[in-house]
């Protein structure tokens, strides 16, 4: 059970919260998993590859887990780490500037990011585009099916078409989910 109990409104919110937690835990896990997948198809090992990741701007709880079992079940599953390579010094560089570790892609959590600031400055999504494209390159030349890499790669790039290259990446949540900026 969590330590913190945060007020979320009325009867109900709790649980929903739960399952919001539970979505973003379970896709970061899977990305993480992917990751490790594709850099151990392309000779990285997994021991390696999480001390890069918990050092960089992919550290999350998924990929700090401790416990051998679920590290193993990490090391199966599948696949993404080329994103990782590529946005790791800009994301030093970026968060370095903001005096934290935390980016969020909401406008109005967190000042001084990107989506605080209309998605200006950051990390262009053409760039993301173009990583997650290596990415899914990468893991075709090795046989690996990288699912939610490639659904990446096509979201990043119709953002692309429609206007958005120049944006901050995390532009994806306002034109997902228009209208749920924080107030």
């Amino acid at each position: 059970m969590g330590r913190n109990a945060i007020y979320c409104g009325g009867a109900g919110n709790g649980s929903a919260a739960k399952i919001c937690n539970n979505l973003a835990m379970g896709v970061s896990m899977a990305g993480v998993s992917e990751a490790l997948a594709l850099g151990q198809s392309l000779g990285i090992t997994a021991t390696a590859l999480t001390r890069i990741l918990n050092s960089s701007s992919a550290r999350c709880w998924s990929s700090t887990v401790q416990d051998e079992k679920i590290c193993t079940i990490l090391r199966v599953i599948l696949t993404l780490v080329l994103v990782v390579f590529a946005a790791q010094m800009f994301y030093e560089k970026e968060m370095t500037q903001h005096g934290s570790d935390t980016y969020n892609p909401v406008p109005g959590v967190m000042e001084g990011v990107p989506a605080s600031k209309n998605y200006d400055g950051g990390f262009a999504t053409k760039f993301m585009a173009k990583d997650l494209n290596f990415a899914t390159a990468s893991a075709n030349e090795v046989d690996l099916t990288c699912p939610l890499a490639s659904q990446a790669r096509d979201i990043y790039t119709e953002l692309c078409k429609e206007g958005h290259d120049s944006e901050d990446f995390s532009c994806i949540f306002r034109y997902y989910y228009s209208g749920k900026d924080e107030v």
